[in-house]
Protein backbone atom coordinates (compact mmCIF):
# COMPACT_ATOMS: atom_id res chain seq x y z
CA UNK A 1 0.00 0.00 0.00
CA UNK A 2 3.03 2.25 -0.29
CA UNK A 3 4.47 2.11 3.23
CA UNK A 4 7.93 0.90 4.10
CA UNK A 5 9.51 -1.05 6.90
CA UNK A 6 13.03 -1.26 8.30
CA UNK A 7 15.03 -3.35 10.73
CA UNK A 8 15.00 -2.09 14.30
CA UNK A 9 18.27 -0.93 15.83
CA UNK A 10 17.25 -2.57 19.11
CA UNK A 11 14.70 -5.36 18.52
CA UNK A 12 11.97 -5.97 21.07
CA UNK A 13 12.08 -9.50 22.46
CA UNK A 14 9.38 -9.91 25.09
CA UNK A 15 9.59 -6.18 25.89
CA UNK A 16 6.88 -4.43 27.89
CA UNK A 17 5.86 -1.31 26.00
CA UNK A 18 3.83 1.48 27.55
CA UNK A 19 1.32 2.93 25.11
CA UNK A 20 -0.95 5.90 25.83
CA UNK A 21 -3.89 3.68 26.83
CA UNK A 22 -2.26 0.46 28.13
CA UNK A 23 0.89 -1.63 28.33
CA UNK A 24 1.59 -4.47 25.91
CA UNK A 25 4.34 -7.05 25.51
CA UNK A 26 6.00 -6.92 22.10
CA UNK A 27 8.31 -9.01 19.94
CA UNK A 28 9.64 -7.02 16.95
CA UNK A 29 12.64 -7.09 14.67
CA UNK A 30 11.15 -4.70 12.09
CA UNK A 31 9.26 -1.43 12.37
CA UNK A 32 7.37 0.90 10.08
CA UNK A 33 9.69 3.18 8.17
CA UNK A 34 7.08 5.19 6.30
CA UNK A 35 3.39 4.85 7.04
CA UNK A 36 1.31 4.04 3.96
CA UNK A 37 -0.94 6.78 2.62
CA UNK A 38 -4.37 6.81 4.24
CA UNK A 39 -3.20 5.36 7.57
CA UNK A 40 -3.10 7.29 10.83
CA UNK A 41 -1.22 6.33 13.99
CA UNK A 42 -3.40 5.39 16.95
CA UNK A 43 -0.78 3.96 19.33
CA UNK A 44 2.94 4.69 19.34
CA UNK A 45 5.53 3.99 22.03
CA UNK A 46 8.04 6.41 23.57
CA UNK A 47 10.68 5.28 21.04
CA UNK A 48 8.46 6.24 18.12
CA UNK A 49 7.60 2.65 17.19
CA UNK A 50 4.13 2.54 15.64
CA UNK A 51 2.14 -0.17 17.42
CA UNK A 52 -1.29 0.52 15.92
CA UNK A 53 -2.40 2.30 12.75
CA UNK A 54 -5.77 2.53 11.03
CA UNK A 55 -6.96 3.23 7.52
CA UNK A 56 -10.65 4.05 7.97
CA UNK A 57 -11.49 4.35 4.27
CA UNK A 58 -10.05 0.87 3.59
CA UNK A 59 -11.33 -0.51 6.95
CA UNK A 60 -7.87 -1.81 7.89
CA UNK A 61 -5.91 -2.04 11.14
CA UNK A 62 -2.18 -2.57 11.45
CA UNK A 63 -1.42 -4.04 14.89
CA UNK A 64 2.18 -4.30 16.12
CA UNK A 65 1.66 -6.37 19.23
CA UNK A 66 -0.04 -9.77 19.49
CA UNK A 67 -3.51 -9.38 21.04
CA UNK A 68 -4.04 -13.14 20.65
CA UNK A 69 -1.32 -13.86 23.22
CA UNK A 70 -2.46 -14.35 26.79
CA UNK A 71 -0.15 -11.62 28.10
CA UNK A 72 -1.99 -9.07 25.92
CA UNK A 73 -5.53 -10.33 26.44
CA UNK A 74 -6.46 -7.03 28.13
CA UNK A 75 -6.28 -5.32 24.71
CA UNK A 76 -8.72 -7.62 22.89
CA UNK A 77 -11.85 -5.62 23.66
CA UNK A 78 -10.08 -2.42 22.58
CA UNK A 79 -9.28 -4.04 19.19
CA UNK A 80 -12.83 -5.40 18.81
CA UNK A 81 -14.26 -1.95 19.54
CA UNK A 82 -11.97 -0.42 16.88
CA UNK A 83 -13.13 -3.00 14.36
CA UNK A 84 -16.79 -2.24 15.11
CA UNK A 85 -16.11 1.45 14.43
CA UNK A 86 -14.51 0.87 11.03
Amino acid sequence: MGGTHKLMNHPYDDVKVQLPQFEVTCHHTIQIGTLASGFEILQQDKNGIVELAVNKSQRMLGIGWHPEREVNKHTRQYILDLIKDL
